[in-house]
């Protein structure tokens, strides 16, 4: 680099250095003929002993300036000068020895300096080269490039710089013309209160000779420039910079938005889980994850995703295998939880990159009440379209029993006891449809809305309130137990209780409401103090049509509960009191704080 400083010196050495081609020939020859002139002078006159050396400057031109052909000219004068002695036959055998010797040495100089003439321009060809490429790396170089000054104060701080030479990409990339000679506060007046740290690294650098490499935000031309700074020699840098600013906006809108991807993972309420699609493991989790599964994020992040998942590994590998090989996917699998709890849960995963790592971007939604309620609603449909077709039958076949009744009787006007009989199996065929017509209505709400969580106590509240309880007492021990089932879960206490109310006794002064977990769900008992079921009427008990009433309570209560998997028997002992068992399977049942 300090070359590209001195590029302008070395070219004007050069440029002195250099002669002329007519200039050689007229010094070469003017050299020989004054050799010439001398040699012919002195030895005409018989003096020996001083112009031989003269053949020495003439030779040494021809060799350097001519190389090898300046060899064979330096040659022939040599053989001229031997000539000229054998020529004025100057009659002394040391004079001729002499020349024979010199003849020798002027040649061997000859030689000596035409090898060292084609080293020294083979040398010169490849510095001027070299100077070329520099020079054209220095002038077409894509970064900045400043040759300074320093300045210091008396007490070694940096106070100001010069420029000595900047190439065209420096005056490209700070719009700053015409720099050269001119002092940095001079050409930017308020560099030092804005980037005083600049001062403080190019000073350091320029009396250290430690060279270092930084970033900064140059204020005053409002850009982002990365910086090379060396010293050539003490007092002096050379800052080698590229603007950074593109790239440092993309970095901050990067910042910004890696920011706002980490708030949407972090602080989102949807389960999140960021997998290796390669190894199936669980690379980070949300708060929500850890709050859905039970596991802290430390222990999420060192667990394989087959811990969760409940499907064949075989499986799992292959759907992350799809969803990272292309633009997402939907998926629908039995996620466990650290307490053993088994849910459906819908996957929504998606490609992402983490550096050159691509990872898997998995949002978890539980739809385990959605699957239930999925479920209830095919069971309901089955359960609306059989019970149906039997309404169905069951009227048709009153009304036909009806008409032929009907029919009978208009052939009995004038038998009044027969037609009196028929007249009864009449109203009785009437009476069955009426029931009938009455339990579609019943019924016609059943299964029509997705089941909800519903609290006992508010249910068995509501059904009281539409009771004519007289002096009875409910007892409800169950808190703030709530059961996942139809919206017509409290039309099972209202008939539960009715049921009490009309066929309890005298007696019966409470009915009590209780619950026990087990493995396989909760157990709620509603038993009454009252004189019980008879054994023969407990195996028809939930029949349709069976009772002193409509016969349509207890059956309906039975199918409500059915929707969602709750099972209904009786298990109370005649004499004392009905005892209803409701089973409630595990995922349909919850203690929820608060209420009561």
């Amino acid at each position: 680099m300090s070359a590209g400083a001195d590029a302008g010196i070395f070219r004007s050495g050069m440029k002195d250095l250099k002669m002329s081609e007519l200039s050689w020939r007229i010094l070469i020859l003017g050299s020989i003929a004054a050799v010439f002139l001398i040699s012919v002078y002195c030895l005409a006159h018989g003096i020996t002993t001083i112009f031989m050396h003269l053949y020495y400057f003439p030779i040494i031109l021809l060799a350097y300036h001519y190389r090898y052909r300046g060899f064979v000219f330096a040659s022939i004068l040599s053989a001229a000068y031997l000539g000229l002695v054998y020529y004025f036959d100057v009659g002394q055998a040391d004079v001729v020895t002499g020349a024979w010797y010199r003849f020798f040495v002027f040649i061997g100089i000859a030689a000596i300096i035409a090898y060292l003439s084609e080293r020294l321009v083979a040398d010169k060809d490849d510095l001027q080269e070299s100077t070329r490429k520099y020079q054209n790396l220095f002038e077409n170089m894509l970064e900045g490039f400043a040759y300074c000054r320093m300045f210091y104060d008396a007490n070694g701080r940096p106070v100001d710089w010069i420029y000595l030479n900047v190439n065209p990409a420096f005056e490209r990339l700070t719009g700053l013309k015409n720099i050269i000679g001119k002092r940095v506060l001079d050409a930017i007046p308020d560099i030092k209160e804005l980037t005083p740290e600049l001062f403080e690294t190019y000073g350091r650098v320029a009396s250290s000779g430690k060279p270092e490499t930084f970033e900064i935000d140059f204020k005053p031309l409002n850009m982002w420039l990365k910086v090379s700074v060396f010293s050539p020699e003490k007092e002096y840098f050379i800052a080698v910079f590229e603007d950074i600013t593109t790239r440092k906006k993309a970095e901050a809108e990067l910042q910004k938005s890696e920011k706002r991807y980490r708030d949407l993972f972090e602080l989102n309420n949807a389960v999140m889980l960021i997998l290796d699609p390669k190894t199936g493991m669980i690379i980070d989790a949300n708060e929500a994850a850890s709050r859905y599964y039970g596991y802290s994020r430390e222990e999420l992040r060192e667990l394989l995703i087959t811990r969760i998942n409940t499907a064949d590994p075989a499986r799992i590998q292959k759907d992350m295998a799809d969803a990272a090989g292309s633009q997402g996917a939907v998926f629908q699998f039995r996620h466990r939880k650290k307490d053993g709890e088994i849910r459906d849960v819908q996957i929504f995963s998606a490609p992402v990159m983490l550096g050159d790592h691509p990872l898997l971007h998995s949002i978890i939604q539980d739809i385990t009440d959605q699957k239930i309620a999925e479920d209830a609603l095919k069971q309901t449909n089955k359960k609306l379209n059989l019970l149906s077709s039997i309404t169905r039958h069951d009227i048709i076949n009153q009304l036909f029993s009806l008409k032929a009744y009907l029919h009978l009787s208009k052939d009995t006007l004038d038998n009044p006891p027969q037609l009196s009989e028929y007249l009864i199996k009449e109203e009785r065929a009437v009476s069955a449809i009426e029931r009938q017509i009455a339990f579609t209505k019943e019924y016609e709400d059943l299964g029509v809305r997705e089941p909800v969580w519903q609290n006992v106590g508010i249910c068995v509240k509501n059904a009281m309130a539409a009771l004519p309880m007289r002096d009875l007492h409910i007892e409800n021990a169950c808190g703030n137990l709530e059961i996942f089932a139809d919206p017509l879960f409290e039309k099972v206490f209202y008939n539960l209780i009715d049921n009490a109310l009309r066929y309890g006794g005298t007696k019966m002064t409470t009915i009590s409401l209780s619950s026990r977990e087990q493995d396989t769900g909760l157990i709620m008992n509603v038993e009454d103090d009252g004189q019980g079921i008879s054994a023969r009427d407990k195996t028809q008990l939930f029949e349709r049509g069976f009772g002193h009433h409509t016969g349509l309570g207890l059956f309906l209560s039975r199918e409500i509960l059915a929707i969602t998997g709750i099972t209904i028997t009786e298990t109370g002992e005649p004499g004392k009191g009905a005892r209803f068992e409701i089973v409630v399977p595990k995922g349909s049942w919850r203690f929820s704080a608060g209420l009561s």
